[in-house]
């Protein structure tokens, strides 16, 4: 489980912070294989995994801070669509993968090893939970601690007030002096760099290969996880495991002979979503201005 949702929670909290400034990007699915190609290929050729989470994250931050150009400083002031056409436009972007990654498919990407614990003094029920929270690679671990580090960021921090009030009236927050532009820009950038992480996971981590189409889908999932959550990292959090319980039931139910149909079970994490959405959405409201254009004024100088 949650070697499952690690993924996840990497994508979902890196547009958890974006929206939470009031920019909306569809482009996770992209991103995330770009983050994933990136770190596979930069592992590989280096024979580092640090250098291949760096190259991760440079894709995915060149891919966002693209996606922030235009809604930030050209066509997304002034119309919705343009927020979402692109982040459309950065998920086919994502798409490349499949020509640039073609040397590499299949080839074993030696990233981090999954930490294997000696004895810890622990029996029964205890030690057996223990190991199978601690017992996975690093991506694990980081995800968690990411997950606690943004929840402070954001409701115990003074710059994630600021963020908070620009995802919600950037016409107050620009009233009393707050940069906007520079908010939106951190937080876009910064969202992709850890989108990008959620595809690193699974070529540095857990599948340790490259494959066309290696997220299936995981970056819409993650964009329906952050309206589920209502916008909170912990609450992300368990969202996150219940769907890494829902992947990691498919392949088992497929073993044990409990349903037939492959494409039946391919549907479960989507189905999942759309229940999810469907149960919260009328008592979930995200950042009052997400998604709404937004044209700063003149400043004097």
């Amino acid at each position: 489980m949650l070697a499952m949702a690690t993924p996840l929670i990497f994508a979902a909290i890196g547009e958890l912070l974006t929206e939470r400034a009031g920019i909306l990007n569809l482009g996770l699915e992209g991103m995330m294989l770009a983050g994933a190609l990136s770190g596979a290929v930069a592992t590989i050729e280096t024979g580092s995994p640090v250098v291949g989470i760096l190259a991760a994250m440079a894709a995915g931050g060149a891919m966002a801070a693209l996606h922030a150009f235009i809604v930030i400083e050209r066509a997304g002031r002034y119309n919705s669509w343009s927020i979402i056409l692109s982040g459309l436009g950065i998920f086919y972007l994502g798409a490349v993968t499949k020509v640039l990654g073609k040397g590499y498919i299949q080839v074993q990407v030696h990233g981090f090893p999954t930490l294997r614990l000696g004895a810890i003094g622990l029996t029964g029920a205890w030690d057996t939970l223990l190991r199978a929270v601690l017992e996975h690679n690093l991506f694990v671990p980081l995800a968690l601690i990411l997950v606690v580090a943004i929840q402070i960021l954001l409701f115990r921090t003074k710059w994630g007030l600021r963020l908070r009030l620009v995802g919600e009236n950037p016409m107050a927050a620009e009233s009393v002096g707050l940069n906007v532009r520079r908010i939106r820009w951190i937080s876009t950038v910064v969202g992709g760099m850890i989108v990008s992480l959620g595809g690193a996971a699974m070529t540095l981590g857990e599948l340790s290969h490259w494959q066309n189409g290696i997220t299936a889908g995981k970056g819409w999932i993650a964009v329906g996880l952050v309206v589920f959550s209502g916008w909170r990292p912990f609450r992300l959090l368990g969202g996150a495991l219940l769907f890494g319980w829902v992947l990691g039931f498919i392949p088992r139910a497929q073993l044990l002979g409990w349903v037939d149909s492959s494409y039946l079970l391919a549907m479960l994490p989507y189905l999942a979503t759309i229940l999810a959405l469907v149960v919260t959405f009328r008592s979930r409201s995200g950042p009052a201005a997400l998604a709404r254009p937004f044209q700063p004024r003149e400043r004097i100088r």
